[in-house]
């Protein structure tokens, strides 16, 4: 099993809450992370606005915010890029880039 980088581990937070929210301890299990190291990406994910965290009674679900979900998809984007492939990044058309 190869190590993962930090980029690699964001990304898989970002998707595995996109379609639906997750429970944080789903979330530790989905990504295999301790809750400690799950609670400083979620932290800095928060500061970025690409995650939001809604708390009830019970628990706290993570979910990706549309912003998250823009540069979830200019990530992919980006690899289908470097890979030969065609794609189109929503913050580049935004700035006049293509």
């Amino acid at each position: 099993m190869t190590r993962r980088s930090r980029e690699e581990i964001l990304v898989q937070i970002l998707k595995s809450c996109a379609s639906d929210s997750l429970g944080i301890t789903r979330l530790m299990s989905y990504q295999n992370l301790s809750y400690s190291l799950l609670r400083a990406y979620l932290v800095g994910l928060l500061s970025k606005d690409l995650v939001k965290l809604d708390r009830t009674d019970e628990r706290t679900l993570v979910s990706t915010t549309d912003r998250g979900l823009a540069v979830l998809k200019c990530y992919r984007n980006g690899v289908a890029l470097l890979n030969g492939h065609a794609a189109v990044c929503p913050l580049l058309q935004a700035s006049g880039k293509a």
